[in-house]
């Protein structure tokens, strides 16, 4: 297999006088680190279009490299800062206090509560999908982001829903907007998806209630937008592989958008999957 390096950073990126993706304002744009800075070490990384990544070939592949993680340039600085000095916060040291326990050479429980302020995360994951998506878009789960990520006095939109599990793998994988199966295996109905996962944890947000047995954050986002619960985190469920669940195989399937060119599969400089 044949790497083509391209240092092009066209498909991340608007034009640098565009339209905001959260508050939809004309302004002069800023680099959205997804996931964001904070949570990972920004590292140099190999970047590959999601539709490359997806189809899986060991025909010549094209990647393109980014001198400090995956980022794109869509959002205004005030909305950028309101997610990295704010809501980041809460899901940088979640992730964080996560990661410290997958390196832990201790022996591990079958789960651990990590206490965090739930509706500041998935704020935070919300804002950085909005992101991660070169097209300003009004789809219908775009407008409920727009309406929910700044707005504490919503509450998470009925239709949404955010489920997680551990992923203890190096590679970032961001996914806007596909068509899988809500059941694998069961062709009679399709859900809405959208995908960010990075070490140490994956997190998918749906319009289906419930997705294979993950545990869903948003059912703990009740009461007060500030209030801290503790999350469950099942240290020794069994492991997703690092494609799961948007591998298409005899279970499921994935049908997308625009929005597809948005996406991205990415790896440390110099690292193998």
């Amino acid at each position: 297999m044949e790497k083509v390096i391209s240092t092009n950073y066209q498909k991340n990126k608007k034009s640098k006088v565009s339209l905001c993706n959260i508050c939809l304002e004309e302004a002069s744009l800023s680099w959205d680190h997804v996931p964001p800075k904070g949570g990972i070490k920004l590292t140099a990384v190999e970047q590959e279009p999601l539709l490359q990544y997806l189809r899986g070939s060991n025909d010549e592949r094209k990647y393109k490299i980014s001198q400090n993680g995956v980022k794109y340039r869509t959002l205004c600085s005030k909305c950028n800062a309101k997610l990295g000095s704010y809501y980041d916060i809460s899901l940088n040291q979640f992730t964080l206090e996560i990661g410290k326990l997958l390196k832990s050479k201790i022996i591990l429980p079958n789960k651990v509560d990590i206490t965090t302020k739930p509706s500041h995360l998935v704020r935070s994951i919300c804002g950085h999908l909005l992101a991660a998506k070169i097209k300003t878009e009004y789809t219908t789960i775009d407008v409920a982001l727009r309406d929910f990520v700044f707005n504490e006095s919503k509450q998470v939109p009925d239709n949404l829903k955010v489920f997680y599990w551990l992923y203890p793998y190096s590679s970032t994988i961001n996914i806007r907007d596909v068509a899988m199966l809500k059941v694998r295996g069961d062709f009679s109905g399709v859900g809405m998806f959208s995908l960010l996962k990075y070490f140490p944890i994956a997190f998918l947000i749906t319009d289906c209630d419930k997705y294979e047995g993950l545990r869903e954050l948003t059912s703990y986002c009740y009461g007060n937008v500030d209030d801290e619960v503790q999350i469950p985190i099942d240290l020794r469920a069994p492991l997703k592989e690092y494609n799961w669940p948007e591998i298409v195989d005899e279970g499921n399937i994935l049908l997308g958008g625009q929005s597809l060119h948005s996406g991205v599969f990415a790896l440390p400089k110099g690292s193998k999957k």
